[in-house]
């Protein structure tokens, strides 16, 4: 795992399991990362040990923070739709004025996060 002093890049909210957003948090606390398997219950380890296979078959990018921030990117990007979707699924109970709104508030972050993205150095 990377080391967790550039945990403030990426928003636990991001992620949408509940399993990862245990794990993140469980992560962004520890003082290293060797305990972090002891503080967890069985349920979360099996959860751990397969997070820990996905990881073995990326390239290790270390602390590289321009690769973070394109995760945190994505993580947002797709957090933002997520939210976009909830927003529509539940637009019986919103007045149609702040369903408007709300998520042209969200289609200008994605525009943000896009732009980001497609600028030079990226």
């Amino acid at each position: 795992l990377l080391d967790s002093s550039n945990s403030y890049m990426i928003n636990s909210d991001y992620f949408r399991r509940t399993e990862n957003k245990e794990i993140y948090s469980l992560w962004c606390n520890l003082s290293e990362t060797d305990e972090l398997s002891d503080t967890m219950s069985d349920q979360l380890q099996t959860h751990y040990e397969y997070l820990l296979n996905i990881q073995e078959n990326i390239p290790d990018v270390g602390a590289n923070k321009e690769v973070l921030s394109q995760l945190s990117n994505r993580l947002e990007h797709r957090y933002i739709q997520h939210l976009q979707r909830d927003i529509l699924s539940s637009s019986e109970d919103l007045p149609s004025k702040e369903i408007e709104d709300s998520v042209i508030n969200l289609n200008e972050r994605i525009k943000q996060i896009d732009e980001k993205k497609n600028s030079p150095g990226n």
